[in-house]
């Protein structure tokens, strides 16, 4: 159904595909482009919940992408929020929880270290 030539971005709907149920739309750079209903959902609630995320103690990244691994919700679109550093929930502060969905869309904390930002010298 899906013929995946060209690797999926995490924050990215382009895909080269053979679809009947999706909308698709051939792109500039002659791939087709895939308006994925749930990939678009997650990506607008994402924008919506970016800036109180980024608040968030450790919070150090926020995106969308296809949910991988044997954990819950595989093959998902989720909202993964990158942390400094992954603690147990009963060390965390209550009010710098993350949710374990927003507005129906699951979350994913990956830990992604502390950023070191570029020096442009």
């Amino acid at each position: 159904m899906i013929d995946e030539r060209v690797p999926e971005p995490a924050d990215c709907s382009i895909l080269t595909i053979k679809c009947r149920r999706r909308r698709v739309n051939r792109g500039s750079s002659g791939l087709f482009m895939v308006t994925d209903p749930e990939y678009e959902h997650a990506k607008e609630v994402k924008q919506r919940h970016a800036r109180l995320l980024m608040a968030l103690e450790r919070v150090v990244g926020v995106g969308v992408s296809k949910k991988t691994g044997l954990g819950t919700h595989p093959g998902r679109w989720v909202i993964v929020v990158y942390v400094s550093k992954k603690m147990p929930p009963h060390q965390i502060d209550p009010s710098h929880l993350i949710p374990k969905q927003i507005e129906g869309v699951p979350t994913d904390v990956v830990e992604a270290g502390q950023p070191i930002p570029y020096n442009s010298k």
